[in-house]
């Protein structure tokens, strides 16, 4: 992996997150990938109600792989510490950024000599220059949107500048030309795709994919990222998820465990801009069947697994069967 490509990973995970409204599935999704990821800053589980500038941030760079080095935060101030501790906080109102660096404001800023007050929001720079762009959470109303700011502007706190050369060698990089057998398919990831969407053009499941091409995160596949898809004389396949049938699930030992016929009944979604199903409990480990729209009926038959301390529910929607968070539901 070079420096320039993992600036432009994390870039490319903000700006596909451009346009969430809060509750939305893309909102939710951010939220996914930060409540899940261990430790959790503070122990603080984000709700959908939060501010979540910081949080989206934090998201950015865990779903890049980096959240190691730059740590993480649902607060802009103690962002700020965790940067300084590290050493990778630029004290300078006037610093020319660079794609991938964090960019924190003080609203209370005079725009009188170098800003020292509190840091207010969090943003990161996706397009260099001067001016240069920056992509934020819990802009106005919640969404996630984009500004322009010029060098040296008022309200800039100062910059969260993770070592991206330094990081970078240590971070998988995805070959541009894999060696294929004989009649594979090879797709090329455009910026809105997922494993999921890929899976389904080609009619193949989110597994296969992954298991052949070495995906270990099926939440995570970059724009230029080669995919592989099996073609007929390939001998590596995946199954697909298993089934419930009429009366639950085939699966004996997840009926054995994972069981409690309490949780059985129909859900009704609540998240407004909808809920993503997908292939097993945990976001960060699981793409996605399809997206349910708000006030979408599903039925569970007391199945389920836990993921994050939270309960994913196995349940049946239309012709589709998956996991989805119980956060997110309501008994009907």
């Amino acid at each position: 992996m070079t420096e320039q490509k993992l600036r432009q990973r994390v870039a490319d995970i903000m700006t596909g997150w451009v346009g969430a409204t809060r509750g939305s599935a893309k909102h939710l999704e951010i939220l996914e990938i930060y409540n899940n990821h261990k430790p959790l800053a503070r122990g603080y589980k984000m709700k959908v109600s939060d501010a979540h500038c910081a949080a989206t941030t934090s998201a950015a760079w865990i779903k890049a792989g980096i959240a190691d080095y730059t740590g993480t935060e649902c607060g802009v101030g103690k962002f700020i510490t965790i940067a300084q501790n590290k050493g990778i906080w630029v004290e300078n109102d006037a610093y020319v950024p660079k794609v991938g660096d964090a960019v924190v404001y003080d609203w209370d800023d005079s725009g009188v000599g170098d800003n020292k007050g509190a840091g207010d929001h969090i943003g990161i720079v996706t397009k260099a220059g001067d001016p240069f762009v920056v992509t934020e959470g819990n802009m106005s109303g919640g969404v996630v949107g984009q500004r322009n700011l010029r060098v040296n502007a008022r309200y800039i706190r100062g910059f969260i500048c993770p070592d991206y050369a330094a990081i970078a060698p240590k971070i998988q990089d995805t070959p541009d030309t894999p060696a294929q057998p004989a009649g594979d398919t090879v797709y090329t990831v455009v910026k809105g795709d997922t494993l999921s969407k890929i899976a389904a053009k080609y009619g193949t499941t989110v597994q296969a994919l992954a298991k052949y091409n070495g995906i270990t995160n099926v939440n995570i596949i970059h724009v230029g990222q080669t995919i592989r898809i099996p073609g007929a004389g390939s001998s590596t396949t995946a199954p697909a998820p298993a089934t419930p049938s009429t009366g639950g699930i085939v699966n004996k030992l997840q009926a054995a465990m994972n069981r409690d016929d309490s949780l059985a009944g129909a859900y009704t979604v609540t998240a407004k801009s909808g809920l993503n199903l997908r292939y097993g409990a945990d976001a960060n480990k699981y793409g996605v069947i399809r997206a349910l729209p708000y006030g979408t009926t599903v039925r569970n038959y007391g199945y389920f697994n836990v993921a994050g301390g939270v309960k994913w529910l196995y349940v049946k929607a239309g012709s589709d069967v998956g996991y989805v968070s119980s956060e997110y539901l309501k008994k009907a």
